[in-house]
């Protein structure tokens, strides 16, 4: 992890330094000193700091719930801090997988999943989140080893539906505007606009420092669903700012975007723009 990762997982969690010490179960001085020295970090708490990232963009709680954060149980704080690391490891499995082989009916209200004769149950947690509770058959016995697979896949469904519990939907559109691309969502009240500086999106997405601003703004075009996902949990996380006029801001920062840079697609770079150049040259083309 480098000294940016650091800075940007914190900033994009919404957590302060000494919150971040109590999240882990360390002293705010060590925190500090991994904030200059990230080679520093144990193990333990990177994977932590990813997985709460992980959960974070993915809409699903990963902080303690308040009580455990008032009382300052490190056994507490502890428990949830596996419980996430537990979860997202698990996302991560099934993702690998190409997602869940079949789909489960997840009803919330009841807190259970189920698969024909599969139902595997789950408890609410304080802090909006889950926790897997029992898991059985009506066909044959039950065998965690022989379903584990299937398993995994009805929690990994049960994680996307309260996700989407309640989530803001939005529907933008993208325009350009002093070096930055913005998605400018007009149908919620307040207005709701996203804004990704062009300099970022060449440095981390494109890896491209000669494609020009307009340019840019293609890339998001055609990888628009790629940051409405990433937008919508921002949204859903109240992670923007008021402007003056109402209009409720996104700023979307690189440790949003990292993840998603192996998957955007590039194809709008060979796209030629010929607006904007001198009309010998666009005869010249």
């Amino acid at each position: 992890m480098t000294k940016s990762d650091f800075t940007d997982h914190l900033a994009v969690l919404g957590v302060t330094q000494t919150e971040a010490a109590q999240l882990l179960s360390v002293s705010p001085r060590t925190v500090r000193r991994w904030a200059e020295n990230p080679d520093e970090i144990p193990g333990p708490a990177e994977q932590a700091l990813r997985a709460w990232l992980g959960l974070h963009r993915r809409g699903l709680p990963w902080m303690p719930d308040s009580i455990a954060l008032s009382t300052d149980d490190p056994q507490m704080i502890s428990g949830h801090r596996s419980h996430a690391m537990g979860l997202y490891s698990l996302l991560q499995r099934v993702e690998a997988r190409g997602g869940p082989a079949a789909p489960w009916h997840v009803d919330l209200d009841r807190c259970r999943a189920t698969l024909g004769p599969m139902q595997v149950s789950f408890y609410r947690l304080a802090n909006g989140g889950f926790s897997p509770q029992s898991y059985r058959r009506t066909d044959e016995p039950a065998d965690w080893e022989r379903d584990k697979a299937l398993i995994e896949d009805a929690y990994a469904c049960i994680a996307k539906a309260m996700a989407n519990d309640g989530r803001t939907t939005l529907s933008f559109i993208v325009s350009l505007q002093n070096a930055n691309v913005l998605m400018w969502d007009l149908g919620t009240s307040p207005a709701v606009v996203a804004k990704i500086s062009c300099q970022l999106i060449r440095d981390l997405l494109a890896r491209e420092q000669g494609i020009s601003d307009e340019q840019c703004r293609l890339l998001i075009e055609c990888n628009k669903e790629l940051l409405t996902q990433i937008a919508e949990s921002m949204f859903s996380a109240k992670r923007w700012t008021l402007r003056d006029d109402g209009i409720r801001v996104l700023e979307i920062m690189q440790g949003d975007l990292a993840p998603i840079a192996e998957h955007f697609s590039l194809s709008a770079l060979q796209i030629k723009v010929l607006w904007g150049l001198p009309d010998q040259q666009i005869a010249a083309r």
